[in-house]
């Protein structure tokens, strides 16, 4: 009964039960198996009562179970068998390939109709006893999946490169030595795998060739190669000689000529010299006659190929010099070679494999891993009075006596005092009897102290281990059992980016790379988990958890293939390559948008704060803002802003959609920025935690190695909009406790009246107050009297204290440099002097060009005149003294503001939008972009002015581009502006200039589709020169270049 189990390889079955085969025979015997249909317990309730690591539900175990018996009452009724057995051998194979080809997608190819995994792999192993060769090369396609196939335990010191050149290299040795017998093939067509590795040809030219060949049916000479498929010349020069042509197949029942030589490793060039050679012995037998016809020297061919022993006396040197051929020498014997076997197989043959590798075979083991006095790693499976049933990690059972359990056994009555089911235990192999698949063990101190059982192989004669180390041994094992625990369980998954590394190797290995490169790992949850491990800046690593699907769990090995569904978040993926393009592609992409943003700042938190803080003490009349990499939860970005005093910080998510803020998705980073400028003061209760209340949702901590759980925070990193949890280690990152954000509340004061200009400014005549401690006199609404802006009615700001910005902030107050915006006015003054350059002016003087003019003097070149005096230049003019020369002003009162052709406003308060030039350059016009462009410009609100194409001449592209004459794209540029047709626009809208700027995306169009990919020039542009727009960089270059286009634009015409 034994030899039945074990020959069927059920030992490791039975093993896996706590119990030897013989025992679990025993156990489900057929007397036994009617006792599972016994109704007080079901087979499953007495399945379940085992334990086994390999199947995971009683149904499993019942059947493997089932099949044991079916074994036992095969070997105790064997008149019931068939005759048809009698005599049948049983030859065990190398299970390894066959498994890797159950599990391989080339398999489903090939054997549609088979669903059973066991059925594939039975198939492959006969394939595999048959022709090695065809089986190997089966594995070699674009999947690489024979990378998995381990054939030395010192692979692991070759990288997937180097591993699968050393690969293709032999088998283009073998496969042109062993040749291909093309008809064989062409009927069963798992033999043309090899064709890829014949000489000339290779994956794509030999589908081609086997296509054909199929369609054909039939090869009958190898000249039809050439000329009936389609093989190129040169091609088939290369490959003709070792692809054989012979009655096999369907071939073999045709009565059509084949030629003999066709069959061999001479080349066709070389056929009239075999020829001659077989003429010239058919003709010295005697046999021969005068007839130089195809048929006589077919009948010398074949008459030579019948008779070896004629050519194996033939002196090919005496030969070669009677008939002047000392130049073919080695062509001559080749050929002499060739006539006497063609294509003989010079590889070894095939042997049964003896007893032992049988055993290693069955058992998974190897001389190195399984010898006697090598310490091993045990479980206690059943504990007896005299003996413990103990399991060795590859499932073959052990056998630990009570004498070789402890040197005093005074104390031991029964084995089973001492030892539980469970107890691991090290111990020493003391003997191994591989007929019954089974070690015997030994841990008594002893014995283990002892070096009498000393597994060494030294291969190298003069190298011996240091005695003084084997105390240690035991230590060394214990503390590695203990690591595996931590580790997970290597994959058999073929994908560049896949490494099985842990977490620590994975964050070695991303370390030296740029933010964005990612890698796949294994899980230390189990084999139905994969991590991607994701660079988000130096010393932050984020990692996200992947569930896989659709597995087959029908053994170990199909669960360590990558499942057929892998699943992030709320999405769901086929594979690891989709995964990157839809998941990690677009993710990466986001996160360098960010990283190279123009406000981003390296650092941790409180670094980043004392940066802004010093940036607010320069330009206190700013909202100051930045962002920052999140390093408590990678994978989140913080924004941070100081609007008074104290640093606010709100989180960003990253997604692959785009950034995650106040609970609303943006495409691209400008986005976001915009929505905070805008809903600065919003409420953010119902909308987006502060980094207080998700710090106290999330517990900050660094995460166990090789594992990828816990939750993250802020973004969350999930498919979509999920909230999927990224984890990532911190590395004794800032800490500290970061205050909640203190949101803006709005004030109701004053009877509540809030007279606001609907984008949240207050009116240009001032209806309406301002939030700031400053109060009023008088309750009144509407225009307020000169007295009231003289004295500071609406001094947004004023005699703010320091450290108290609940109620000091404007609603509408924007946040410096916006997107497409440079020194955005963002600040606000307070207090006896305006804002200077950026501020807004508030008391006695105004703000001085982008503030705000409050008081006695208005704001002068941006600002917002108030007071006496008007806005000049740039600002709204507001008192008894209106704007004067307002220059895109918005002047109000008696005073007319200046006209300043393209780029002005009228004194009526009714808008004339500011105005840029556009210009698309001959690679958008010639590459079709023309309408995209047009399209764009007005979704995004600007109107078209004027418009015309014109083929710019040499002399006007200089003038144009004068300003950049001495740079050295100069001429280039030049040559590139004068290569075709342009568009030449006038654009209108309000900050035209800025506006179209940031639409048009950064100089190079290259970085623009990394840092702004929904810019023009990201979509069009090709790099720095062909970048698709122009764009007028000023108002002043506005104003000149239009004029230079549209000279009929001039102020006054």
């Amino acid at each position: 009964m034994y030899s039945t189990f074990s020959k069927a390889g059920l030992w490791e079955v039975a093993s896996r039960f706590g119990s030897s085969s013989e025992q679990i025979g025993l156990c489900l015997s057929v007397v036994k198996l009617h006792e599972f249909i016994d109704p007080k317990e079901t087979p499953e309730e007495v399945a379940s009562n085992f334990t086994c690591a390999m199947y995971d539900t009683p149904e499993e175990v019942l059947k493997c179970a089932r099949h044991m018996v079916i074994f036992k009452m095969v070997e105790e009724n064997p008149r019931d068998v068939g005759h048809e057995m009698d005599g049948l051998s049983i030859v065990y194979g190398d299970e390894s390939l066959p498994r890797l080809y159950e599990n391989s997608q080339i398999s489903s190819e090939q054997l549609p109709s088979q669903q059973l995994g066991i059925v594939r792999r039975a198939v492959a192993l006969g394939r595999f006893l048959q022709n090695p060769l065809a089986m190997v090369a089966t594995l070699c396609g674009p999947r690489k999946e024979i990378l998995s196939w381990k054939l030395t335990p010192w692979e692991s010191f070759l990288n997937p490169d180097d591993k699968i050149g050393i690969v293709e290299q032999i088998m283009v040795d073998v496969t042109n030595q062993a040749g291909l017998d093309i008809n064989l093939a062409i009927s069963h067509e798992w033999l043309f795998a090899p064709l890829q590795f014949i000489s000339g040809l290779g994956p794509r030219k030999a589908a081609s060739l086997q296509r054909s060949l199929v369609r054909a049916g039939s090869i009958y000479t190898r000249k039809d190669f050439l000329t009936e498929h389609q093989l190129g010349k040169k091609v088939f020069v290369n490959a003709v000689g070792f692809l054989r042509v012979r009655r096999s197949g369907l071939a073999a029942s045709s009565s059509q000529f084949i030629d003999l030589l066709d069959d061999t490793r001479i080349h066709p060039e070389s056929y009239i010299l075999a020829q001659e050679l077989a003429k010239d012995v058919y003709d010295e037998d005697g046999t021969g006659d005068a007839y130089d016809d195809d048929d006589a020297l077919e009948m010398a061919i074949e008459h030579v190929r019948d008779r070896p022993s004629y050519l194996k006396n033939l002196d090919v040197e005496e030969y070669a010099s009677g008939n002047n051929r000392q130049d073919k020498i080695e062509t001559l014997y080749d050929i002499k070679r060739e006539l006497i076997q063609g294509f003989q197989d010079w590889r070894k043959q095939y042997e049964e494999p003896s007893p032992d590798e049988e055993f290693y075979m069955i058992s998974g083991e190897t001389e190195e891993t399984l010898a006697e006095g090598k310490m091993v790693q045990v479980t206690v499976r059943r504990v007896q009075a005299q003996r413990a049933i103990c399991g060795l990690e590859s499932g073959m059972t052990g056998i630990l006596m009570k004498e070789d359990y402890a040197d005093d056994l005074r104390d031991i009555i029964e084995l089973s005092d001492r030892l539980h089911e469970g107890d691991m235990l090290t111990c020493k192999i003391k003997s191994i009897q591989k007929n019954r698949y089974q070690v015997f063990l030994v841990c008594k101190e002893s014995e283990m102290r002892s070096d009498r059982l000393h597994h060494n192989h030294n291969f190298d004669p003069y190298y011996h281990e240091d005695r003084s180390s084997l105390p240690n041994e035991q230590d060394k094992i214990r503390k590695e059992r203990e690591r595996s625990k931590k580790h997970f369980k290597p994959r058999m998954i073929v994908h560049p980016r896949f490494q099985n590394i842990t977490t620590d190797e994975a964050i070695e290995f991303l370390s030296d790379k740029d933010p964005g490169e990612s890698i796949f790992r294994p899980n230390s949850k189990g084999p139905s988990y994969l991590t991607l491990t994701l660079k988000i800046h130096d010393g932050v690593y984020a990692h996200k958890e992947i569930i896989e699907g659709g597995k087959e769990l029908k053994d170990i090995t199909s669960l360590l293939r990558i499942g057929k569904t892998l699943k992030i978040g709320e999405d769901t993926f086929e594979d690891l390559d989709e995964v990157m393009d839809r998941y990690v592609d677009p993710l990466v992409t986001h996160l360098r948008a960010m990283l190279n943003y123009r406000k981003f700042r390296t650092g941790l938190k409180t670094e980043v704060d004392e940066l802004l803080k010093t940036e607010k003490e320069e330009n206190p009349m700013r909202i100051v803002y930045s962002f920052g990499i999140c390093h408590e939860h990678p994978g989140t970005f913080v924004l941070t802003y100081i609007r008074s005093t104290n640093p606010h910080h709100e989180y960003i998510g990253l997604y692959p959609k785009g950034f995650r803020f106040r609970k609303k998705m943006f495409e691209d980073i400008d986005r976001p920025v915009a929505y905070f400028q805008r809903h600065i003061d919003d409420p953010q209760n119902d909308s987006a935690p502060s980094i207080r209340s998700v710090a106290a949702m999330v517990p900050m901590r660094s995460p166990a190695t090789g594992g990828s759980s816990g939750a993250s925070v802020g973004s969350g990193w999930g498919g979509s909009n999920s909230e999927g949890g990224w984890r990532g280690p911190s590395y004794d990152r800032d800490r500290s406790s970061t205050p909640g954000s203190r949101t803006g509340r709005p004030d109701y004061r004053n009877n509540g009246n809030r007279d606001e200009h609907p984008s949240g400014l207050p009116r240009p005549y001032g209806g309406g107050r301002g939030r700031g401690r400053g109060s009023y006199s008088n309750n009144s609404r509407g225009h307020n009297s000169n007295h009231e802006r003289r004295a500071g009615a609406t001094r947004w700001g004023s005699a703010v204290k320091d450290g108290d910005d609940s109620l000091s902030n404007f609603p509408g107050a924007k946040v410096q440099n916006s997107p497409g915006r440079e020194a955005f006015p963002g600040g606000w003054g307070g207090g006896a002097s305006g804002g200077d350059k950026s501020g807004w002016g508030g008391g006695a003087n105004g703000g001085d060009k982008s503030g705000w003019g409050g008081g006695a003097s208005g704001g002068d070149k941006s600002g917002w005149g108030g007071g006496a005096s008007g806005g000049d230049k740039s600002g709204w003019g507001a008192g008894p003294s209106d704007a004067e020369q307002g220059n895109s002003g918005w002047g109000t009162g008696s005073k007319k503001a200046g006209d300043n052709g393209c780029c002005s406003f009228s004194t009526d308060g009714s808008t004339k939008a500011r105005r840029t030039l556009a210009i698309i350059k001959p690679d958008g016009l010639l590459g079709n972009y023309t309408d995209d462009i047009k399209r764009t410009i007005s979704e995004y609100g600007f109107s078209i002015v004027k418009e015309q194409i014109v083929q710019l001449g040499e002399a006007t592209v200089k003038r144009f581009y004068a300003e950049h004459s001495s740079k050295s794209f100069f001429s280039s540029l030049v040559k590139y502006m004068t290569s075709g047709p342009v568009l030449v626009m006038v654009l209108e809208k309000d900050n035209a200039v800025a506006d179209w700027r940031a639409l048009m995306g950064p100089t190079d169009a290259s970085k623009a589709k990394i840092t702004h990919p929904h810019s023009i020039r990201a979509k069009c542009g090709l790099d720095t020169e062909k970048n698709c727009v122009h764009g007028s960089d000023s108002t002043k270059s506005a104003q000149r270049e239009i004029l230079f286009f549209f000279d009929e634009l001039a102020p006054g015409e």
